[in-house]
């Protein structure tokens, strides 16, 4: 090669250094070939490559590279060389033990001289090396953390031994990444505050930095497991546990901004307060120093209001537990001092809702200890509003005994009238409505206050009415009622915690109801390769927009929203008001509007006890006004199955009564009955040419040839509620195709040129179920002309027919 045959030595080893196998370099010149065989340039090959810490470790991966002069250059350039890694190439080369090394030819083409040499550098400096099954330092490293949890005088390997591994042997985290204690490592640093003095945390310290350059880190998820096994929770903890804990955690956050205390670990701390009293205490000193990023206080209040969003709050433990961190840091220590309006509600929520119940003798001692101030009508009624207050007796008797405040603020208190309690169930009732939820509230309410269902009838008429024409077309219209109840709370509560998250940010986390032991054991139980790894929240790499709702989407879909038997508001409208009636109406015409498949499948499909809710043409206006069809297809399942005809609600909702089955499938026939005619007299004397001389009674084309008969055009005679469901579609499917075509001519001049437009999905799905309609109409008539059945066609139906006109004839000259 004359381009490189006169390069210098130092120019042909930096080329050297950048290709990964040089071999076929070296094998095009004998120049090339004999600087390669340099023991100086392999050594330094695999330092500049691969480092100091792991040259030798890939060296011995190149066993024909490897010589003795090579080795010398390794130790004395400063290569690592740790006890651990003799013991794992030792048992490789001998087959003496397993080690899931990547390479299953890893030291075995070293020469025996070679490796001999290598033992013999390793015997020199390590002394005597356990070679033993089980005796290698990975495997005591191994059972130091599986017994880190066990009394002292239970563990058969010390702390000492461990530092010894890591500081006398030089064991460092960059071989564990390639065997089978790498999924370990990160959990040594986090034992090391149990036995190792204060001032030594270097291999803490030492083990984030490694585990960071090794991708062993995800959105903080180490750096939280290392400061959860600080404050993890042990059966015999001494007296100054929780000054230690205070003392690693300073030291270690010391100087280095990637490891601080997060709101994730420090509510997971928080929510142990009764059963972790070292962690708390330590969490607390810790705020008080000011060694935190956030304040303690303002934790605790997004505790409290995440708590009031989810049943959690109403067991016993969990009430327990955030009344200890409401007077140990919310409870006010002066009477001017006031509370926090959501913080308020929550600590009712905990006497109220608690399951289970609290005595009705012990409520007034119990509230009296919270300090929240008098129990207002406001008060009662927001503590009915919620999700988890089922039964309004409870409340309505405290009210009852207690009294309220007066309406100028004193102190003093005045007797509930049972005209003050019927007006709070009505108020209660009318605001339930929105809660989909509250079905149980609303039935307890209205059978003790009578006049509960008519206040609930005229706010549902009056408040919850949606005209078609106010929806403009693609509108995504969120009505009120007959909501999801997931929507429902996270519309709800997203408002509550709007300022909590956001000032929560990404960096310091978002919190739980998961407690401390909880999240340790689940990160322990995380599996070696990461598709195993349980990433317990991905709410802080979600987009900044979605993090609020999808931290709430999370514990909902965990099921901390709404109690087990809940009964829906909408299925008890209909249970209560009937199938037929203006307010089931309003709510059916939300639940499509909201896409609610459970109220429309309860609302269109009736049991053998039950009746369905009438379909209307004015249903299917409002999905062609938002342009939406998933829940169509609950429509035309009942016009399939034979639904009456209606345009709108007020067809069978009418002062005079409702229109029979019978009236609407049958219509009237305009034929006279042959013998009555014959006996009917005419004095009238036809004329010879008259063609009523020649006509008979029976003549069905008579009245054609009289010109008697006037033709309209545009109305279809409709013998079946089918027929006039396909005919009144047929009419919708018009309409929309003509939006479509303005649509698309707007959208070319627009563009200058023709355009691909995209049809709405309800255009879609009208076309298509219009099509099944009418098949399945076609079917019914040949059925029924089959069993012999009259059928009178439509007067237009000749019109349908296509003419064409007939080829004239070719003619050849």
């Amino acid at each position: 090669m004359p381009g490189l045959g006169g390069c210098p030595d130092e120019v042909l080893q930096l080329i050297f250094f950048e290709l990964a196998d040089p071999t076929a370099f070296a094998a095009t010149a004998r120049r090339f070939h004999s600087f390669s065989q340099e023991p100086y340039v392999r050594a330094q090959y695999f330092i500049t490559r691969y480092g100091p810490l792991q040259a030798l470790y890939f060296a011995l991966g190149r066993g024909r590279l490897l010589t003795r002069r090579v080795l010398d250059i390794f130790l004395t350039s400063g290569v690592h060389l740790s006890r651990y890694l003799v013991q794992v190439a030792f048992h490789h080369y001998f087959h003496a033990h397993s080690h899931p090394i990547k390479s299953p030819t890893w030291t075995r083409k070293v020469p025996l001289d070679v490796f001999s040499y290598f033992l013999e550098l390793a015997a020199e400096k390590y002394g005597d090396i356990p070679r033993g099954k089980g005796e290698d330092d990975g495997s005591l490293f191994a059972t130091f953390l599986k017994e880190a949890k066990l009394p002292p005088e239970s563990q058969t390997v010390t702390w000492t031994e461990i530092a010894d591994i890591f500081q006398t042997y030089h064991a460092r985290p960059s071989l564990f990444f390639w065997t089978r204690y790498h999924s370990h490592w990160p959990l040594n640093p986090a034992f090391s505050h149990m036995q190792l003095p204060t001032g030594s945390l270097w291999m803490t310290r030492y083990a984030v930095a490694s585990s960071k350059a090794n991708h062993m880190s995800h959105s903080g998820q180490y750096r939280d497991f290392v400061f959860r096994k600080m404050f993890e929770r042990h059966s015999t903890s001494a007296p100054g546990h929780a000054d230690e804990i205070v003392d690693h955690v300073r030291e270690l956050c010391n100087g280095n901004s990637t490891m601080y205390i997060t709101r994730t670990v420090a509510a997971e701390v928080c929510l142990e307060a009764k059963t972790n009293d070292a962690g708390y205490l330590a969490l607390k000193r810790l705020d008080q120093t000011g060694d935190l990023a956030f304040s303690l206080r303002d934790l605790v209040t997004d505790i409290i209001k995440l708590f009031m969003g989810t049943r959690a709050i109403t067991t016993t433990l969990n009430c327990q537990i955030l009344t200890l961190l409401y007077h140990d840091f919310l409870a006010p220590k002066a009477p001017e001092d006031s509370v926090d309006a959501s913080v308020r509600r929550a600590m009712f929520l905990t006497i109220f809702a608690a399951d289970p119940p609290i005595a009705p003798q012990l409520l007034s001692e119990r509230l009296d200890a919270l300090k929240l101030g008098p129990f207002t009508l406001k008060d009662a009624s927001l503590v009915l509003l919620s999700a988890f207050v089922e039964k309004p007796g409870p409340v309505m008797d405290y009210v009852r005994r207690h009294g309220i405040i007066t309406e100028d603020g004193g102190a003093t208190t005045r007797k509930v009238s049972p005209k003050d309690l019927h007006q709070l169930a009505r108020d209660v009732a009318v605001q339930c409505l929105v809660f989909e939820n509250k079905g149980k509230t609303l039935k307890r309410l209205c059978a003790s206050v009578p006049s509960v269902k008519t206040a609930i009838a005229e706010a549902v008429l009056l408040d919850h009415r949606i005209a078609v024409e106010t929806i403009q077309t693609g509108e995504r219209v969120n009505a009120r009622l007959a909501r999801l109840i997931g929507v429902t709370t996270l519309a709800i509560d997203s408002a509550d915690q709007e300022s909590s998250l956001a000032a929560a940010g990404a960096d310091l986390g978002f919190i739980g109801l998961d407690t401390l032991t909880t999240m340790i054991r689940r990160d322990e139980a995380q599996g070696i390769r990461r598709r195993y790894r349980w990433y317990y929240t991905t709410a802080e790499t979600a987009h900044p927009e979605h993090r609020q709702v999808w931290h709430l989407l999370i514990q909902y879909c965990l099921g901390y929203r709404s109690l087990a038997d809940t009964l829906s508001v909408a299925q008890w409208i209909k249970t209560e008001f009937g199938h037929l009636s203006h307010v089931t109406a309003v709510f059916l015409q939300h639940a499509i509007i909201n896409c609610n498949s459970i109220i429309l499948l309860k609302y269109l499909r009736a049991d053998v006890t039950d009746k369905t809710v009438p379909v209307t043409l004015q249903h299917f206006r409002i999905l062609a006004s938002t342009e939406n069809s998933y829940p169509d297809f609950y429509l035309y399942d009942q016009i399939k199955q034979g639904a009456a005809f209606y345009v709108s609600e007020a067809e069978y909702l009418s002062a005079s009564g409702l229109k029979t089955e019978s009236d609407a499938s049958l219509p009237a026939e305009n034929r006279k009955r042959p013998r009555r005619s014959a006996a009917t007299g005419s004095y009238v004397v036809p004329d010879s040419d008259d063609e009523m001389i020649a006509e008979d009674v029976d003549d069905a084309f008579a009245e054609y040839r009289r010109s008697t008969h006037t033709k309209k055009r545009g109305v279809l005679r409709a013998d079946s509620p089918l027929q006039m469901w396909v005919a009144a579609l047929s009419e919708l499917h018009k309409a929309e195709q003509q939006k479509f075509r303005e649509k698309k001519r707007r959208m070319e001049q627009e563009a200058g040129k023709k355009v691909r437009a995209s049809k709405s999905d309800f255009f879609r799905s009208l076309s298509t179920n219009l099509k099944t309609l009418r098949e399945l109409d076609a079917e019914q008539q040949r059925t029924r002309i089959s069993n012999g059945e009259n059928i009178q066609d439509s007067e237009d139906d000749d019109e349908d027919w296509g003419r064409t006109t007939r080829k004239r004839r070719k003619i050849a000259f």
